[in-house]
């Protein structure tokens, strides 16, 4: 897997930042960070503050998906409403879940060092 993905437009050279997350993954740590005030691009309007993620995500960031490869992020809108809605709670519930693993893993690392 490349640390990083390039892409060309117009003959400029676009650096984006890669994920091992699949798309929903990704959005939905981001919008943990964002929903807790964690990072944030405008602390009082929080639809701007959504919209500015949103570009900011897609923007900046490719994610792991079919064939392992890294994929640009088109259209985050989708994943971020499934973030507030009560009908994907499951799928928020496995993401978080993932996000708890990797924390707990690294604490782990960084106790037996």
């Amino acid at each position: 897997m490349k640390s990083h993905h390039i892409l060309l437009t117009e003959g400029v050279e676009t650096v984006k930042c890669g994920s091992s997350l699949q798309k929903g993954e990704l959005v939905y740590l981001f919008h943990i960070l964002m929903e807790d005030g964690i990072l944030y691009f405008d602390p009082v309007d929080k639809k701007r503050n959504r919209r500015l993620f949103q570009n900011f995500i897609e923007k900046n960031f490719t994610y792991f998906g079919d064939g392992g490869f890294q994929h640009r992020i088109l259209d985050s809108s989708r994943h971020f409403s499934e973030c507030v809605g009560y009908t994907y709670r499951e799928k928020q519930l496995r993401y978080l879940e993932k996000i708890i693993m990797i924390l707990l893993s690294k604490k782990e690392y960084l106790t037996k060092s």
